[in-house]
């Protein structure tokens, strides 16, 4: 019989092969992001029919509910045709998640709103009782014209002894700037994964997904996946 500290290294091989790079750098697209809405331009390998989760924000939390998609061109307020992505359900979910390990059921959520974590701040969550992580940010802020300017931004997300230097811009305003959207176990496998702001322009936005599941130790987690929509 297999010994546990032998099956975890072993478990830790596999996840070495299956991704690319470590520790909030981008990593094999295992795992699919979107967001419902109007969207300009088209939506590429996105087809109605197909089952996907939506991340619901419910009265009592926040819970993965597994849905079919519809995509169809619409008309733009911009003008021109817009690609419109919804769930099969009344409520819009927040995100859309295509992908392993996702299930059926409520998630745990440390943060829920948007949140930049400026140069010098940390900002401690207790994902489970006496499990905690932080994100930690660095750089410098300076008056800008019309705005305040970010540079040398880095984000650090910790645990125990361990740092992850996430993969977000590094030069930034005010006007748009990365930011967390959502954090929390969204597989449920016990570990934090997170959903970032990445855009740094008013128009448009861009998310992406990070999860443990997909890092390659000693890292935190893997940025497996990038959603961007277009502005006027």
């Amino acid at each position: 019989m297999l010994r546990p500290m032998i099956l975890r290294r072993f478990f830790h091989l596999l996840t070495a092969l299956t991704a690319t790079v470590t520790g909030g750098a981008q990593a094999q697209e295992l795992t699919r992001i979107a967001r419902p809405g109007d969207h300009l331009g088209a939506v590429p390998t996105y087809s109605s029919g197909e089952t996907w989760f939506g991340l619901y924000k419910l009265p009592t939390g926040f819970a993965l509910r597994s849905t079919t998609v519809s995509v169809a061109e619409v008309a733009n307020d911009c003008g021109g045709v817009a690609t419109r992505l919804r769930a099969a359900t009344s409520q819009q979910p927040l995100f859309l998640l295509n992908g392993p390990g996702l299930r059926d059921g409520p998630v745990r959520a440390v943060l829920g709103e948007m949140e930049l974590i400026y140069p010098g701040q940390s900002r401690s969550v207790e994902l489970t009782p006496n499990h905690w992580y932080y994100l930690q940010a660095y750089g410098t802020a300076s008056p800008g014209v019309g705005d305040t300017w970010f540079t040398e931004y880095l984000l650090v997300l910790g645990h125990l002894q361990i740092r992850d230097t996430l993969s977000v811009p590094n030069r930034f305003g005010l006007g748009a700037f990365p930011h967390v959207v959502w954090a929390g176990d969204i597989d449920s496998d016990g570990a934090l994964d997170l959903i970032l702001g990445l855009s740094t322009h008013y128009a448009g936005r861009k998310f992406g997904l990070y999860l443990s599941r997909s890092a390659q130790p000693p890292g935190l987690v893997a940025h497996v996946s990038t959603w961007e929509e277009g502005g006027c």
